[in-house]
């Protein structure tokens, strides 16, 4: 099986580079190497290299910036969406489509099935919704859908590596409590995915570590164990706060966790527990400080 990632530099990209199954020809390919909006060029691509599978990756996740470049959003989102799966359909290749918990609106409080009625509050989340349901129009079961929330990594910027580095400076960090999630591992993810290929999933599917924490409480977990590895030199002090404390230009879900119950079983994988998840993002740090 040969299998196109595009988007291969950023956080999830890297994480599926480092977890190819051994029956899988990786081709990887960054957004300055493909252009996921060109038409053209992406289905030559397609053609020459025989791709079978597309993992798409690529996407605009700035959430404050969506807000203010709503076009750039809307670009890379939606009609590069629309564009790979056009290309798909033309080279009669399966597309994964890496989708968000911002297509939800957070009024919910009970975990949020696949068939759940999304209501995004964001650009971000509308221009990924409207992604996911082309896709699915234009493929139909040819198309998967993989919806994450809370995801992080070593690599790029994160609610781990952007808490931090805010711990690294500052001795008080205020943090929410009033935003609920499931905090994912790229790599969880990635593994994810990568069955999602050998299986041939289609329709919309949620993924994420397993596990209901707050803002806040993630971190708490994350500065204690950033602490024991030696990442942080002092615990620094964490300061409970309200999202309506902080200015922001755009709208969050307050809870955003995903039923992944029906995904487990369709691939198969049981979801690690969100700790695991942060101690490999954690281990991979120290590594990358100790080097």
């Amino acid at each position: 099986m040969k299998v196109l990632v595009c988007g291969a530099s950023g956080q999830l990209g890297t994480a599926l580079q480092s977890r190819v199954p051994p029956n899988v020809e990786l081709v990887a390919a960054s957004h300055q190497e493909i252009d996921i909006t060109d038409l053209a060029g992406l289905q030559a691509t397609l053609e020459r290299e025989r791709v079978s599978v597309v993992i798409n990756a690529a996407a605009y996740t700035d959430v404050e910036g969506a807000e203010r470049f709503r076009e750039a959003a809307f670009r890379v989102n939606t009609h590069g969406t629309v564009t790979m799966a056009r290309a798909c359909a033309a080279t009669d290749a399966r597309l994964i489509h890496v989708s968000t918990d911002f297509v939800f609106d957070g009024e919910k409080r009970t975990p949020y099935a696949t068939d759940d009625e999304p209501h995004p509050l964001s650009v971000y989340g509308l221009s990924k919704l409207q992604g996911e349901r082309e896709a699915l129009t234009i493929l139909g079961s040819k198309a998967c859908i993989v919806r994450t929330s809370w995801l992080h990594s070593a690599r790029g910027a994160n609610f781990v590596t952007k808490i931090l580095a805010r711990m690294q400076g500052d001795s008080a960090v205020r943090v929410v409590t009033d935003e609920i999630g499931s905090p994912t591992s790229a790599y969880s993810l990635a593994e994810a995915l990568w069955r999602s290929a050998e299986r041939a999933v289609s329709g919309v599917h949620h993924w994420s570590d397993a596990g209901v924490v707050t803002r806040f409480e993630f971190a708490s977990a994350i500065a204690d164990r950033a602490l024991q590895l030696g990442l942080l030199e002092s615990l620094p002090s964490l300061q409970p706060a309200l999202v309506a404390d902080f200015a922001s230009a755009a709208k969050r879900p307050a809870y955003s966790v995903l039923d992944t119950r029906r995904t487990q079983v369709a691939l198969g994988l049981d979801a690690r527990h969100w700790k695991d998840g942060l101690e490999l993002t954690l281990q991979d740090l120290r590594k990358t400080k100790e080097t």
